[in-house]
């Protein structure tokens, strides 16, 4: 699933890149970053994965080669296949935070911090009068603020938030949250009620647990 925008709760059919500016590369960067990168037929995964499927066919033809010399090289090959194949896509259901830390739309600022703080997070749903979703607010937005002093959330409120379903990749979150320099997605199910929260933060926990595991393999 594409990310969509909702404003003030309701889905829009507006383009993400319209209200959330992408980031800009420049193009000389993105060339040098292709250059610098060989693939296809010539590059050295593509040679390694042939030199191994060679090694692999010898063994199997060579008559001379001891059947401890074919297992080793049929072990070998399996291993790099079992290398080059795809990993299971990671999905935001696995990763998300729920349930979401809310507010109400009528609560001030200052109390809304102070939930945030208790709470340990840096984002808050927020509910109108209804109980329906609103919008999102940013404990360093509120605090950076002057103005927000005394106000009610209703005046600091982002209405138009970035939403995600439980089943989209969360690779694909995070290039949206880079390209367009947000700190948070919602995850909303099929009938768009909130499942949970994305953020950048749990996206550096995920990265730096995967390196962890993967320094022990």
């Amino acid at each position: 699933m594409t990310l969509v925008v909702f404003d003030r709760g309701t889905r829009i059919k507006t383009p993400v890149s319209s209200i959330f500016p992408p980031r800009r590369v420049e193009a000389s960067s993105s060339s040098a970053a292709e250059s610098a990168i060989p693939s296809g037929q010539n590059s050295p995964r593509a040679e390694y994965e042939q030199e191994v499927s060679n090694f692999a066919q010898l063994a199997d033809s060579a008559e001379h080669i001891s059947a401890e010399h074919k297992a080793a090289a049929q072990a070998y090959k399996a291993n790099a296949d079992a290398q080059s194949t795809e990993k299971p896509k990671l999905l935001a259901r696995q990763i998300m935070s729920s349930p979401v830390i809310s507010c109400q739309i009528d609560s001030t600022v200052a109390a809304a911090i102070r939930q945030m703080e208790n709470a340990g997070v840096h984002y808050l749903a927020v509910f109108d009068r209804q109980a329906e979703l609103t919008g999102l607010v940013n404990r360093r937005e509120l605090l950076i603020n002057p103005r927000l002093a005394g106000a009610l959330i209703e005046e600091a409120i982002q209405q138009h938030f970035l939403a995600a379903t439980p089943d989209t990749p969360v690779i694909q979150i995070a290039s949206n949250l880079l390209e367009y320099q947000c700190g948070a997605v919602l995850v909303l199910d099929e009938e768009d009620q909130l499942s949970g929260i994305i953020t950048r933060t749990d996206l550096i926990r995920l990265l730096i647990s995967q390196a962890q595991v993967e320094g022990w393999v």
